[in-house]
């Protein structure tokens, strides 16, 4: 892979991010939190999932390093989670 390549991977990320976003605009807040079953339950938490993945990928762009800062992701999911509960 060259820089290239790496270049034309982030363009389409963003077009798509991009598409995604302007769709769920045009979403309620019911609709976006309602549960539909899959993966990640709801719209919201579906796109709450890709934003933490990207930030992820940003803090620390290698496979080590974003496996570390995902396990603090978590757990700091699961400690927002515990407070609110």
């Amino acid at each position: 892979m060259n820089l290239q390549d790496l270049q034309t991977l982030l363009d389409y990320n963003y077009w798509a991010r991009d598409r995604m976003f302007d769709a769920c605009e045009a979403l309620t807040p019911e609709q976006t939190t309602r549960d539909l079953g899959g993966s990640f339950g709801s719209i919201h938490d579906t796109l709450t999932h890709l934003y933490s993945a990207e930030l992820v990928w940003y803090d620390e762009p290698t496979p080590q390093g974003a496996q570390q800062n995902m396990k603090k992701l978590v757990q700091e999911e699961i400690n927002i989670a515990r407070a609110l509960s």
